[in-house]
């Protein structure tokens, strides 16, 4: 089965769904109750569920996520919606410390951060790419719509470790198809080609489809990777593309922290195979063609 929704919609219903499936599924935030959280992402749940299992707490976002850490020790599956990436630096260490318990001991945590992220919200937005994809054992994952964001959100509810989940801004409102599915935290090719590769990551996705049917238009064939995992990187994946194309071009939206790691995870993979310097290119379909023509005519 399958819906025309939005990602706002989506979300809502995957929550929705997990909770009335699960007790001890819980939802922490600033706004997650009557006010229905970011774009709606929690609107009815609060009716739905009652205040012992939607919970809106004051802003301050190191308490909340130690609160839901010691909740997800005690066997809880817990959700913590913040409102921007601004909000997730005073967070790096009670994060390191529930994915430091995740992979040296036997307890499951159970404990997945949903935060929008973008340039749309000024000061609630800020880049976290080079502190929080350095912490070791947890998962960071980026959708790029609607049906992604569903089917990851799935996937980190049944993680034993902890999950931050990136959540675009600009995609809240789009509409996509969305099913039933868990999504893989797997980096997915959206087109084959032969001459570049274009990874991205979120919003950054459309820029690089975009910018693979202008580069069609040259003769030049660009192969289109969704990264989907910030953390850990599917570096399978992208070395080979590399080593098939010669060539990468690592589109970001917003953080060029990112874009760093995942160009180094190419020349670090493919490093004999390639024909011209890696790059990068913000999520603009231009400037990510012309990014791309340059390296392929270097």
């Amino acid at each position: 089965m399958s819906a025309l929704l939005t990602q706002a919609a989506a979300i809502r219903d995957v929550l929705h769904t997990a909770m009335s499936k699960d007790d001890d599924v819980l939802l922490l935030g600033e706004t997650v109750g009557r006010a229905g959280g970011v774009a709606g992402t929690t609107a009815g749940l609060l009716e739905a569920f009652g205040a012992d299992r939607v919970r809106d707490l004051p802003v301050a976002e190191r308490g909340t996520l130690g609160m839901a850490l010691g909740m997800a020790l005690a066997g809880k599956t817990v959700v913590v919606e913040l409102s921007g990436t601004g909000r997730l630096a005073a967070c790096f260490e009670v994060l390191t410390e529930a994915a430091n318990i995740a992979q040296q001991s036997e307890f499951a945590v159970r404990l997945i951060v949903r935060v929008p992220c973008g340039t749309q919200a000024g000061a609630h937005d800020r880049p976290v790419g080079q502190h929080i994809a350095a912490i070791p054992g947890l998962t960071v994952l980026c959708p790029s719509d609607a049906n992604q964001a569903a089917g990851l959100l799935r996937s980190a509810l049944s993680s034993h470790s902890p999950v931050v989940l990136l959540e675009p801004r600009k995609h809240y409102k789009a509409r996509a198809e969305v099913n039933d599915n868990k999504a893989l935290l797997t980096a997915r090719t959206l087109r084959e080609g032969s001459h570049i590769t274009l990874a991205a990551w979120g919003s950054a996705v459309d820029a690089a489809l975009v910018a693979a049917d202008a580069l069609a238009a040259d003769g030049i064939r660009a192969e289109v990777l969704d990264l989907v995992a910030i953390r850990p990187l599917d570096v399978a994946t992208l070395g080979a593309s590399v080593c098939k194309t010669g060539r990468l071009v690592v589109v970001h939206p917003e953080d060029a922290a990112l874009a760093d790691l995942a160009r180094n995870v190419g020349l670090n993979t493919s490093f004999l195979y390639l024909e011209s310097p890696l790059a990068t290119a913000p999520d603009e379909a231009t400037k990510v063609a012309a990014a791309a023509r340059e390296s392929v005519y270097y």
